[in-house]
């Protein structure tokens, strides 16, 4: 999972059972148990702390004996919480702090809290690029010149990988960021599911896009396969003016097919308006508008946390053609480009993924 890449809203493991703390009137804690409906009893299993640790690789980090330093919570961060990982691949842990941080703690601990008898110093220079959310506003699935490099929405990002010998199932972590004054802030505490592959039946076979919908900055968008959709843009003028335009695509062909085995298939063809850019912005006017066709697949593997309704999808092979210029990429076991981990509303023969947020909506329907 060293060159993993966010594909800009690229329309996909199982339940866990959660262990929530409540307080009796006699202020003891009792355990109350969630029950969902097992798919893969292994993803159920709590992980021992020892065994994840020594089945993680975060390149640049230093392995520590002991319990980690105290912190003092003189600075603060958030985690962008992932919840869920793949196995062979791992996760990334995504982070925002407005501090001047040095560099982070991960402790590993099991769901009991019981900690790994070493922990991880990982300097700021160890932490992984990540440039862009996994919800963007950016309309087009797949484009690839909207790549980024990772899954998350914060401004820091740590890499993890797995060893092979990393089993499906539960474990929590720690993670604390320090900067170079000695301040270490308080922790923050993740339980994460290593998922199989596939997960839910229900997805399995060929899903054909229906409806696409957005409601974006005043534009309302709801289309089918070949039915073009426009969207208003703003051209700033070499001298200064602005020219509003529309910028115009059509979605021909839009299928996601899952298989059996975890494995998938992703494929969009779609017909796009563009123009001359340095010309129109020199005249401010619209000139050499064309229109150029634009095609991408994916295969991978897919997983489904069953309990939050997730899916997961990790690529290992990418093909683009833009106007006839082709490019292909084979990725193998530990560097799949994670595509998104979001939760997903599947109801018979109707899929659909869901990319809202509070500015923009933005759904893909798909049908068997």
């Amino acid at each position: 999972m060293k060159t993993l890449k966010l594909l800009s809203l690229l329309a996909l493991t199982l339940t866990f059972t959660f262990c929530n703390l409540i307080e009796t009137d006699e202020d003891e804690e009792i355990e109350i148990f969630d029950q969902e409906v097992v798919i893969d009893e292994q993803e159920n299993v709590p992980l021992d702390a020892n065994n994840v640790f020594n089945g993680l690789i975060i390149e640049g980090a230093n392995i520590i004996d002991g319990d980690g330093p105290q912190p003092n919570g003189n600075i603060s961060f958030s985690i962008e919480e992932t919840s869920t990982a793949l196995i062979k691949e791992g996760f990334d842990i995504s982070f925002n702090s407005n501090e001047n941080i040095a560099g982070a703690y991960l402790i590993v601990s099991d769901i009991n809290g019981n900690k790994a008898s070493s922990y991880f110093d990982i300097p700021e220079s160890a932490f992984g690029d990540l440039t862009s959310p996994t919800n963007t506003n950016n309309r087009q699935l797949f484009k690839k010149e909207n790549n980024n490099n990772r899954i998350g929405a914060g401004n820091s990002n740590i890499i993890i990988d797995f060893l092979e010998t990393l089993n499906a199932g539960i474990f929590c972590y720690s993670l604390c960021v320090y900067d170079s004054n000695g301040n270490i802030s308080l922790p923050q505490t993740v339980c994460v599911t290593i998922q199989n592959y596939g997960g839910n039946p229900n997805l399995l076979g060929f899903w054909n896009l229906s409806r696409f919908q957005e409601n974006y900055d005043g534009t309302s968008i709801d289309v089918g396969l070949n039915e073009e959709f426009c969207f208003p843009q703003v051209l700033y003028c070499d001298n200064g003016n602005t020219l509003n335009y529309n910028e115009c695509e059509t979605i021909t062909e839009f299928y996601m097919e899952f298989f059996e085995d975890g494995t998938y298939r992703y494929f969009i063809k779609e017909n796009d308006t563009d123009f001359d850019w340095e010309a129109s912005t020199s005249s401010c006017s619209i000139v050499g508008e064309y229109v150029y066709h634009y095609e991408a697949l994916s295969e991978g593997n897919w997983a489904y946390n069953n309990n939050e309704n997730k899916l997961l999808m990790a690529s290992y092979y990418y093909y683009w053609n833009e106007n006839g210029v082709i490019e292909e990429e084979f990725l193998g076991a530990g560097n799949a480009e994670f595509l998104f981990d979001i939760p997903v509303n599947v109801t018979g023969n109707t899929f659909v993924l869901d990319f809202s947020d509070s500015e923009e909506q933005l759904i893909y329907t798909f049908q068997k």
